[in-house]
């Protein structure tokens, strides 16, 4: 089950890691928000990229924000 995430994930990231970097555009990504699935606001778009860009590099690296929302996840659930 393990590697089978991994793939997905794999997948899921080289879908929007446009450059093959191993970072994912923030502008492309608020974009991606705005446009796909649950479609955030500007204002939700941009609150939720301080938390995924918060020195607003310009970038960021997928495994960083999988890690971030984990953590939010499992303190969500700790607390709740």
């Amino acid at each position: 089950m393990k590697v089978k995430c991994k793939i997905i994930r794999k997948i899921a990231f080289k879908s929007v890691d446009l450059e093959n970097t191993g970072y994912i555009q923030s502008e492309y990504f608020k974009e991606l928000l705005m446009t796909m699935g649950y479609r955030f606001t500007e204002d939700e778009a941009d609150e939720y990229m301080k938390f995924i860009d918060p020195k607003n590099e310009g970038k960021f690296l997928y495994i960083d924000i999988v890690k971030k929302i984990l953590k939010w996840i499992i303190i969500d659930w700790i607390w709740n």
